[in-house]
């Protein structure tokens, strides 16, 4: 089965992840960003650590899971009744399962 997951925050990686475990599936994590950013440790920065320590590169993640390939681009249709997403690339990406993981922005209202 062919899975395409859009957005590459938590739940997109777990969800990938998860998937993964069943080699029947074919997944495409399709993310506007080549690294995992693991927000709750941010802070570190703020006390003199590099900031690095808090990305991981996507394909560091999913470099043992043979059947997640991830993608860099932006979605920004979605083709329901012929199961496809369009990207920003005006490249379109086929799906069986679509699953829409896009998370939210945080607002510091000028802070």
């Amino acid at each position: 089965m062919r899975i395409t997951i859009v957005g590459g925050g938590f739940a997109g990686v777990k969800t990938a992840l998860e998937l993964a475990k069943d080699s029947s599936f074919e997944i495409l994590l399709i993310t506007n960003k080549s690294d995992f950013q693991y927000y709750p440790s941010l802070y570190s920065t703020a006390t003199g650590k590099s900031h690095l320590e808090s990305w991981v590169p996507l394909g560091e993640i999913f470099a043992n899971h043979d059947n997640v390939k991830v993608v860099i681009d932006t979605i920004i249709g979605v083709d329901t009744e012929n199961k496809s997403l369009v990207g920003l690339s005006e490249n379109r990406y086929d799906y069986e399962t679509c699953i829409i993981a896009v998370g939210m922005v945080t607002t510091y209202f000028g802070i």
